[in-house]
């Protein structure tokens, strides 16, 4: 019984421990419950104040940048450039020369051919213009020969144009004697009353006597003018008269022959007229014929119809003449001559018969003078000048400057070949040192030779980056009280990057140094930034 009293309380006791440890385990949930939504809520209570802090920091980023904008907007573009200074401006360029070993000539022949002379032998002494050698001079004597046969054929041909001008003439003087007699008896015939008792039969075979005159003195006529138009076709053909006159020429043939078919006509119309003219209409018809060929004759005998011709040949035999002067030289020259007195130092032909015109036959030595030979390029060559004063330096002494004075330019360019092996076109240049200097020149030595191309005082300079040039000029920007503006200038020389400008632009000035930078405009506001040119 007690046990079953004890077992019923145990049960009671596990009962009420059970009971409490439920109600203690609810309360523990409610507390995780609760901590949860406090966690919660203050993990979206720090979620939303980062959101807003994020929001205020792109708006101060968004401020920022749109002030750095508003900033770069308004405030002044830098922009290089450079500030005008009058400078003393000269310009050189520097080739390298030596020192002549020994002052010589080569002689060259000026045509090639046999030797058939020599006057000379080597180291013997010559004065200026002895004969060196001959060379043959056979085809130039011919073709002078055949030249003066020419000239001598020309003038027998004047000649003979001189002769047939005066037998015409002579002819057209006595045409005119005839006709001028025939002109005499007509007005006396007229002016005679027994002229009116003549037959009808011979009235009309005096009109047809007179007619057929006419006729024969056109005909003649017509054959010469014809001749002289047909002169001054080949006159024409070389150039000797112009088109006018040839033109002359075809109207008088033209006239002539309408002359000629005139006068034919009349001639029919007697032969074949049932009864003669009338005496008073026959006379005026043949005092206006008489009269027509009397003026005819004297405007021919007034003119010269070989001059044209005999001054075409004329120019044949100048110009045949101007060839044998030339020929004549060219014999002289086939004499070759020393250039100058010295020795000869070497003779090229004493050991041969042929003379070649590019090769030198013989070599003049007149000593030693210190002279430098330098081959300027001819691209330079123009800026140098016999007489010139040129800057001289020795490579045996670097820095010491010495003077001298362009004594010689050669007539031709060679070619030079660089060590890049780069072929150049020079000519060469003799300079001789100012007499106090001479002795310093050693032959042999390398000299460095400076040529002045330009010099200029207080001129101003822009960089080749400054100017814009186009269809209107020469440009430039120049920058007034912080505004750029465009201006024109004129351009005086062009140096390797620069320009040296002669009008439009003042010292002091402040010139943009690159023409090309971006926004550049005419009014428009820039911090400048000095540059040296």
């Amino acid at each position: 019984m007690k046990k079953v009293e004890k077992d019923e309380k145990d049960e009671e006791g596990n009962k009420d421990e059970e009971g409490n440890k439920d109600e203690k385990g609810n309360k523990d949930e409610e507390g995780k419950r609760v901590k949860s939504i406090k966690r919660i809520k203050r993990a979206k209570r720090i979620k939303r104040i980062k959101s807003i802090i994020k929001v205020l920091i792109l708006c101060l980023l968004a401020l920022f940048v749109a002030a750095v904008l508003i900033y770069l907007a308004v405030r002044p573009q830098e922009i290089s450039v450079v500030r005008l200074v009058p400078t003393n401006t000269k310009l050189f360029f520097t080739e390298e020369g030596f020192v002549k070993d020994e002052n010589t000539i080569d002689v060259y022949p000026l045509y090639s051919g046999a030797v058939v002379s020599l006057f000379v032998k080597e180291n013997q002494e010559v004065k200026e213009g002895e004969p060196i050698c001959e060379i043959d001079s056979t085809g130039f004597l011919y073709e002078r020969e055949l030249m003066k046969s020419e000239i001598e054929g020309i003038n027998t041909q004047i000649r003979d144009l001189e002769l047939i001008e005066q037998k015409r003439k002579e002819d057209l003087t006595l045409s005119h004697a005839k006709l001028l007699g025939d002109y005499d008896v007509l007005v006396a015939e007229e002016n005679s009353a027994n002229r009116t008792f003549l037959s009808e039969t011979a009235e009309k075979s005096e009109q047809i006597r007179l007619q057929e005159m006419i006729v024969n003195h056109n005909k003649t006529n017509l054959q010469n003018v014809r001749e002289d138009m047909l002169t001054y076709e080949i006159l024409y053909e070389a150039g000797a008269v112009t088109k006018k006159e040839l033109d002359d020429r075809i109207a008088a043939v033209t006239e002539s022959e309408s002359l000629l078919s005139q006068s034919e006509q009349q001639l029919e119309v007697v032969k074949n007229g049932s009864e003669p003219i009338s005496n008073k209409a026959y006379y005026q018809s043949m005092k206006n014929s008489l009269r027509t060929q009397i003026d005819g004759i004297e405007r021919q005998l007034q003119n010269s119809y070989d001059m044209a011709m005999k001054e075409y040949y004329r120019v044949q035999a100048d110009g045949k003449e101007t060839i044998i002067q030339l020929l004549t030289k060219q014999i002289e020259d086939c004499t070759v001559r020393s250039p100058a007195a010295g020795v000869v130092a070497v003779l090229g032909v004493e050991k041969s018969n042929i003379a070649r015109a590019d090769s030198r036959i013989a070599v003049i030595s007149k000593g030693f003078d210190n002279l430098i030979e330098v081959f300027i390029p001819t691209s330079e060559i123009y800026n140098v000048r016999i007489g010139d004063y040129v800057d001289m330096e020795l490579k045996s002494q670097p820095g010491v400057v010495y003077q001298g004075v362009v004594t010689d330019i050669d007539s031709k360019a060679v070619i030079s070949i660089s060590s890049l092996g780069v072929e150049k076109r020079k000519v060469k240049v003799t300079v001789k040192p100012m007499p106090e200097f001479e002795e310093f020149f050693i032959p042999g030595y390398d000299v460095s030779v400076s040529v002045l191309t330009y010099s200029g005082d207080n001129k101003l300079i822009v960089p080749r980056t400054s100017v814009v040039t186009n269809s209107e000029g020469d440009f430039v920007w120049v920058i007034v009280n912080e505004e750029a503006n465009l201006r024109e200038i004129e351009i005086e020389r062009e140096l390797n990057v620069d320009y040296i400008v002669n009008s439009g632009l003042n010292e002091g000035e402040l010139v943009v140094k690159n023409a090309l930078s971006p926004g550049l405009a005419d009014g428009k506001r820039f911090k400048v930034v000095e540059n040296q040119v």
